[in-house]
């Protein structure tokens, strides 16, 4: 069990490990041995899930909260709890950061939750502009499809997705 930058043994609640970095709203993901979270200080951090070391540090935008990590086609994907830009970094073959492949979406959508890719779309729910919303995008260059809006309040759950007959 990893919460709040600490990792517990699920059977007796024991620390096992504490992770570099302060973390708040943060939803990690495991991958080919590895663990990926976005910290408290607009850094998303990968460590071996084996001994629990940094592995690798990729800043995003300093001193920005994120919501939760997703993980899809050797990509991960992630937002910012203030701010509102959504991030995707590739992976390398050994689960690295890739350089120059983080990209951004500055789409002003707030979020504490974690984006869920697919079918090619990622959705980020959360607010924007006073209202809650859910932002769809296309996974591989973050780009917008549309906005679906309407909610009184903040959205503060992660979406969804399932696919009906019409």
């Amino acid at each position: 069990v990893v919460t709040n930058g600490l990792v517990l043994n699920a059977e007796n609640g024991a620390a096992v490990a504490a992770l570099t970095g302060t973390y708040d709203w943060a939803n990690g993901v495991e991958n080919g041995g590895m663990f990926y979270v976005a910290a408290a200080d607009g850094v998303i951090r990968a460590f071996d899930t084996a001994d629990w070391t940094e592995k690798d540090a990729l800043t995003y935008n300093a001193g920005k909260k994120a919501a939760g990590v997703a993980f899809f086609g050797g990509r991960l994907y992630w937002s910012e709890a203030t701010g509102g830009k959504l991030y995707s970094v590739e992976l390398d073959g050994s689960g690295f950061f890739k350089d120059d492949t983080l990209k951004n979406n500055n789409c002003g959508i707030a979020t504490v939750c974690t984006p869920v890719i697919s079918n090619g779309r990622l959705y980020l729910a959360g607010s924007k502009d006073g209202e809650g919303v859910v932002g769809v995008f296309k996974a591989n260059d973050l780009s917008l499809v549309y906005v679906a809006g309407g909610a009184v309040d903040k959205i503060q759950s992660t979406p969804i997705v399932r696919y009906v007959n019409s």
